[in-house]
């Protein structure tokens, strides 16, 4: 079983790539904490204080523009997550997210439906980040001078 999450939004593909792999541009919407960058063959933590939760990232492949590809354990056992980005016309970028390798248990369906939702949480806020400044985490517009760090 599982994720594919598939949705466009009206920035540039440089813009939304590094909004993906900075971790200080991932505050702004989607963890609390970063250890550093996703950069491929790098081990990173993010950490969600609102949930308690702090994951290892294992950055498997990462090409520029393109594609980020990482392992973690947020659904309690090993998935892979791949996304990929495609320049769109008038500078839109579609990005496509699927995560994969649960065993096909009967808690399989739970956290298809589990990452399904956060991984749209996950777009939608990476959208309100890039198109208005929000976070939509804390409901917050960022100070001008933190928008876009």
């Amino acid at each position: 079983m599982n994720v594919h999450f598939k949705g466009s939004i009206a920035k540039p593909i440089h813009l939304v790539f590094d909004a993906i792999v900075n971790h200080r541009k991932m505050c702004n919407y989607f963890i609390s904490k970063g250890s550093g960058p996703m950069e491929e063959g790098k081990t990173v933590q993010w950490e969600w204080d609102n949930a308690g939760a702090m994951f290892d990232i294992a950055v498997k492949k990462v090409v520029p523009h393109s594609l980020v590809q990482f392992s973690w354990v947020a659904t309690g056992g090993p998935s892979l997550v791949t996304i990929r980005l495609e320049e769109g016309a008038q500078q839109t970028t579609t990005i496509t997210i699927t995560e994969e390798g649960w065993a096909a248990d009967e808690s399989a369906p739970a956290k298809v439906v589990q990452q399904s939702i956060g991984w749209t949480d996950f777009f939608c806020s990476l959208k309100a980040y890039l198109l208005f400044s929000v976070n939509l985490r804390n409901g917050k517009a960022l100070a001008p001078n933190k928008a876009f760090l």
